[in-house]
């Protein structure tokens, strides 16, 4: 026993450096796993916040909705509805840039163009506002727009005939702007191209800031102010 604890003495620093090592490399494993652990809570984390942002995520639509006249069974009324059928929007806003697109020419073999891209100013006569957060948020309101708009273009190819023209394209373009903030305050502003068949379609930001500066910076008229002397 005498030489085991003499042998045990005169090895002591192999056993507690041999203690050290295994001790530091359980550390080096907790450690590890701890970190492990916490990589899966932050994705994890990340991932219920993405479900939260999605569930709180408003899903706006619009169309465009012609109404007819009883009296004369006519369509008369160019409309545009806004709805959300997603989480609230909050503080939300309506704005709108229409033009008039209208492109002719002499004939098929003399295929010069003559181009026109008219701002308009009150083709919609206005926007009611719903205050409503989910659902029908706006309507833009057409007061005989769409009317107007096809005794002009009855007018127009009248006009092209007299001057032996055809036209390729005669029709309002609709750009409209809604801007709104979610439940957790983060802000969103889309732009959207409204066509009445085809419906409304989400076009990209630098698009829809393009057309909105232009109509700025455009003198916009009514439909009853355009004059054909200065287009053809």
């Amino acid at each position: 026993m005498e030489e085991i604890a003499e042998w045990l003495l005169k090895h002591k620093i192999f056993f507690e450096t041999a203690a050290a090592v295994f001790l530091s490399m359980m550390a080096i494993l907790v450690s590890t796993a701890q970190l492990l652990v916490a990589r899966k809570q932050t994705r994890l984390a990340s991932a219920q916040y993405k479900v939260a942002l999605q569930q709180s995520s408003p899903n706006i639509h619009l169309m465009a909705k012609m109404t007819r006249n009883p009296d004369t069974n006519k369509v008369e009324d160019d409309n545009i509805e806004i709805v959300n059928l997603g989480a609230p929007a909050f503080e939300a806003n309506c704005k709108l840039a229409i033009f008039l697109n209208i492109k002719a020419y002499k004939n098929i073999k003399n295929p010069k163009v003559i181009t026109s891209y008219i701002a308009l100013s009150n083709y919609y006569s206005g926007v009611s506002v719903s205050q409503n957060a989910q659902n029908l948020m706006f309507v833009v309101i057409g007061r005989n727009n769409h009317g107007q708009f096809c005794d002009l273009e009855r007018a127009f190819s009248e006009q092209l005939r007299k001057r032996d023209l055809r036209y390729s394209s005669f029709e309002i373009e609709r750009y409209v702007k809604i801007s709104y903030s979610d439940t957790f305050g983060n802000q969103f502003e889309h732009y959207y191209q409204v066509e009445l068949v085809s419906g409304a379609r989400r076009i990209d930001k630098g698009r829809g800031e393009e057309k909105f500066k232009l109509h700025k910076k455009s003198m916009p008229s009514s439909l009853s102010e355009i004059s054909f002397d200065d287009i053809l």
